[in-house]
């Protein structure tokens, strides 16, 4: 009879050892899914992570191209008006030089008669001719300062469209340089490396070169 009960006693041991054994292996076999699980939406999230992160990317690309054109354009713009301005000033300059010249030339004749009005009188009247003659030498020296006046203020025209398109270059520098400040701190943040961007040349570009054209009247900068 002990015997039997030790036997009995013994067979529910083993089968409850076999049943730990087996829960614990289906724990083991649910942790390993559950475990298989989170690797795949670790992955997933981290696709669609990297999915936007190059998104975000492209679309920085796209802003900073769309910004580049619409700010070419707009300088473009710009350099055709400042080019149309300096050509009136031009033909302005051109036309008054002409002008001048006629007048001048038309002065020296009536210079030229004068004196010899002057000259006829000499004989006739010393001190007529003395008036006369100072009147002439006023009437010509209103006439060159009349003339002077009309340079100086072609020239502060002038020196009004450089200063404009200085003060337009110098925003442009600024607002460069604010694009680039705002792609490296965007790109700083990226898990990936950062493309590198156009780096600031000393030398002026060719759109300045070509925007550097002279200018009457204006001072060379050495």
């Amino acid at each position: 009879m002990p015997e039997k009960m030790m036997s009995s006693s013994s067979g529910a041991s083993m089968r409850t050892i076999v049943e730990n054994i087996k829960s614990a292996r289906q724990e083991r076999a649910r942790r390993a899914l559950e475990r298989t699980e989170s690797v795949k939406h670790i992955k997933s999230d981290t696709k669609l992570l990297l999915q936007d992160i190059n998104d975000l990317r492209e679309q920085i690309r796209k802003d900073n191209a769309r910004r580049k054109k619409q700010m070419e354009t707009m300088l473009a713009q710009h350099q055709s008006e400042l080019r149309a301005t300096v050509q009136q000033l031009m033909r302005l300059y051109q036309q008054f030089m002409l002008r001048l010249q006629a007048e001048h030339q038309q002065l020296k004749q009536d210079l030229d008669q004068k004196a010899q009005q002057v000259h006829a009188t000499l004989k006739a009247n010393e001190e007529k001719r003395m008036n006369v003659q100072q009147a002439l030498m006023q009437e010509i020296h209103s006439f060159i300062q009349a003339k002077q006046q009309d340079v100086r203020r072609i020239k502060a025209d002038v020196q009004t469209l450089k200063n404009q398109t200085a003060a337009m270059m110098l925003a442009y520098a600024n607002e460069h340089k604010e694009n680039q400040a705002i792609w490296a701190e965007l790109s700083s943040s990226a898990p990936k490396r950062k493309p590198s961007l156009p780096s600031v040349a000393a030398e002026p570009s060719e759109a300045e070169k070509q925007f550097a054209i002279s200018i009457p009247f204006a001072k060379q900068k050495r």
